[in-house]
């Protein structure tokens, strides 16, 4: 994951504030997807493509949101621009995890106790629940955002 991130990072700069954060949302969503080949006897494949492919995503989409989020303020704003961005993305984070983890755990009961498979549903669940939150960022992104490169000078 780390070496897909040195690699994305600098291809996010190319695009355009808008492309890159849709790209990189598309990218994730599709990392997603791809950990739902997960097994009981043996899934490591398709989550470590998941996992790199949704890094790249991650990353693109973290780049342009961090520079849209504090491109636009002055000079003598960009402390405070970066640590409401900071603070939003803490409440998002918080706010995404307790959704996944009440979709896990409601898949997950609904399965033999203590069954692998009935783990491995519910983690399928929360990803299509995370798939979700990506689906729903993208109008977001698509629409709200400038598309121009002069978001990264």
């Amino acid at each position: 994951m780390t070496l897909t991130s040195v690699v994305a990072a600098p291809a996010a700069g190319r695009l355009g504030t808008r492309t890159t954060a849709a790209s990189g949302l598309a990218l994730s969503a599709v990392g997603l997807l791809l950990t739902m080949g997960m097994s009981s006897e043996g899934g490591f494949p398709p989550v470590l493509a998941g996992m790199v492919v949704g890094e790249a995503g991650f990353m693109l989409c973290n780049v342009a949101l961090t520079i849209a989020g504090s491109g636009g303020a002055g000079e003598d704003r960009k402390g405070l621009s970066a640590g409401l961005l900071n603070t939003s993305i803490q409440l998002g984070d918080a706010w995404g995890l307790g959704i996944v983890a009440t979709v896990v755990a409601a898949a997950t009961i609904g399965g033999e106790a203590a069954s692998s498979e009935a783990l491995i549903g519910g983690l399928r669940w929360g990803a299509l629940a995370c798939v979700g939150f990506a689906a729903l960022a993208l109008p977001v992104v698509l629409f709200g955002l400038p598309g121009g490169k002069e978001q990264y000078t």
